[in-house]
């Protein structure tokens, strides 16, 4: 799986032109946008839409939106082993979160009391 950096590398432009080339916003020339679309054409680069997701900007400033993203392979149906470590994984994910969330109510209520 290549990603946006492959896809920069060979066009030889930065990650922020072929953003803006996969985006459609801001402007790119005709002969850099063509070399982008190339590169994408020939690495077959698929663009992962939740990765998008928890890249997006607000404004000039990167957004803080408190996402984590977690990649399983797909499986027609887990079985046995696999199965036990992916719930293991997604409960252990779930008391982390938890967890974090409980310690940033108590480091809130410590500042102000």
């Amino acid at each position: 799986m290549c990603t946006v950096n492959d896809v920069a590398r060979l066009a030889q432009v930065s990650t922020a032109t072929v953003s803006r080339v996969l985006t459609g916003v801001g402007s790119v020339a005709f002969d850099t946008r063509s070399k982008v679309l190339d590169a994408i054409s020939q690495l077959q680069y698929n663009r992962c839409l939740a990765a998008a997701e928890m890249g997006r900007r607000g404004g000039s400033s990167r957004v803080k939106n408190k996402k984590a993203g977690l990649e399983i392979p797909q499986t027609l149906e887990p079985k046995g082993t696999q199965r036990k470590l992916m719930l293991s994984l997604l409960t252990e994910i779930y008391t982390m979160r938890r967890e974090l969330t409980e310690f940033r109510a108590e480091m809130r209520r410590m500042r102000n009391p």
